[in-house]
């Protein structure tokens, strides 16, 4: 499953895999879930700030990320309004948001799946091009078919590990005001979260330290999986797979001996049982972001595949920063600057 392609569940764990035991996963190295991130690398983007000392008691800002490419929205009015492009990012910054400038494979690799190259020229073109206002995040998944076995030549001849480390160090060289992260690769998606997840991931993650080492913050992806159903036993799992998130990056930190900041990945959209697409409440979406806080993350990345239609229509989305999920999200934004 890619990220560009998004569907919100894979096949589902029965109950008794969910019955996760917090215990096995709140300290690693010593350290407590919910403590801090140090922020500062993000100071230059207004960032700064985040985590820090006081992420355990969640007082810290919280940035609200977006990546959403749609054309119409609803105003205060409550009419509907097209814009001539997608929405523009000074829109987005007007709700208290942060473009993220989320950069996919297709631009910057040569070919398809595992077999997959970089093309160095295509990524230091666009690492020029790029605005130092907006992070960074490059989504470079080709190779995720080997991601259980990272040090294992990939079929263009090099491991994961070290694809993702050159495509990392080659935007950063080619720009180093920008500050740049992976999509769902450090630390590794779950895809929710299970009885085997802490003793399969706890192994691991730590064969991706050298590529966290090379980013300026983690992204997990959390977004609606283990069959997600809209209940409030489903935005419990969400809330443990999102510890677990946390976890996982406390856990690279603790072996590069870093502080890096958390914007992890989530999503309004999620499919029922017969694929119908369905969206999350405003409490739904008020309580991934207050989870995440709480958790000790420094923000968070809103995507939505640009696909996504109104409900029971064939239109595509109308985004309604007064409504539901999208109300959540910019009133938690404006509240934890």
């Amino acid at each position: 499953m890619t990220h560009r392609n998004q569907a919100s569940t894979l096949a589902p764990h029965s109950d008794q895999d969910l019955a996760l035991s917090r215990r096995s996963f709140l300290k690693v190295g010593g350290l407590a879930l919910g403590s801090g991130f140090a922020m500062s690398a993000f100071g230059q983007m207004g960032l700064g700030g985040l985590g820090g000392q006081h992420a355990q008691d969640g007082s810290h800002r919280f940035v609200v990320g977006e990546y959403l490419k749609f054309r119409r929205y609803r105003d205060g009015s409550g009419v509907v309004q097209t814009a001539k492009g997608y929405l523009d990012e000074a829109w987005f910054e007007s709700l208290g948001m942060l473009p993220i400038n989320l950069i996919y494979s297709n631009r910057f690799l040569d070919g398809d799946g595992p077999t997959a190259t970089l093309n160095e020229n295509k990524l230091r073109s666009i690492a020029n091009e790029a605005n130092p206002a907006y992070p960074v995040s490059l989504d470079a998944e080709a190779w995720d078919k080997n991601r259980f076995r990272p040090d294992a030549p990939t079929p263009n001849g090099v491991s994961i590990v070290q694809n993702l480390v050159q495509i990392v160090r080659t935007f950063k060289q080619a720009n180093p005001s920008i500050q740049v992260g992976l999509y769902g690769e450090v630390p590794q998606n779950t895809y929710g979260i299970n009885n085997s997840t802490t003793s399969v991931f706890d192994r691991l993650n730590p064969k991706y330290a050298s590529v966290a080492a090379e980013v300026d913050y983690y992204s997990p992806s959390l977004y609606n999986y283990d069959a997600y159903d809209g209940t409030s036993a489903g935005d419990q799992r969400w809330a443990q797979a999102a510890e677990y998130a946390v976890h996982s990056c406390k856990q690279l930190d603790a072996i590069n001996r870093t502080n890096k900041p958390i914007l992890a990945y989530i999503t309004p959209g999620w499919a029922d049982a017969d694929k119908t697409q369905r969206y999350l409440t405003e409490e739904q979406m008020h309580f991934r972001l207050t989870t995440l806080k709480k958790l000790g993350a420094g923000g968070c990345i809103v995507w939505l595949s640009s696909s996504a239609q109104e409900p029971g229509t064939n239109d595509r989305l109308i985004l309604d920063p007064n409504s539901g999920w999208l109300k959540a999200t910019v009133e938690f934004a404006r509240n934890n600057k």
